[in-house]
């Protein structure tokens, strides 16, 4: 990581830090991470950051959940056909 990169996030977590008092010796503890310089612990800056999810897996997920939103929409549509025929009867 370059030192223009250290200096962003360094900003960015003195403004955290600021924002976030009850936080601030989690944020102190990243502060120093970069300001030293320590790149042993550099994963710890972006432990909380998972790993990108492939465009056809997520794809995937979504055509899952539009089935199932499909799903649910017709069955409660048959539902209330069912209600009305039995009403109508």
């Amino acid at each position: 990581m370059d030192k223009f990169n250290r200096l962003t996030l360094i900003n960015q977590f003195e403004i955290l830090k600021a924002l976030n008092p009850n936080e601030e010796k989690y944020y102190a503890e990243k502060i120093e991470i970069l300001t030293e310089g320590y790149e042993y612990h550099y994963s710890e800056i972006f432990e909380n950051i998972s790993d990108p999810l492939p465009e056809e897996d997520s794809r995937f997920v979504l055509d899952i959940l539009n089935m199932y939103r499909d799903i649910t929409f017709s069955k409660n549509k048959l539902k209330d056909a069912d209600c009305k025929i039995k009403l109508d009867s």
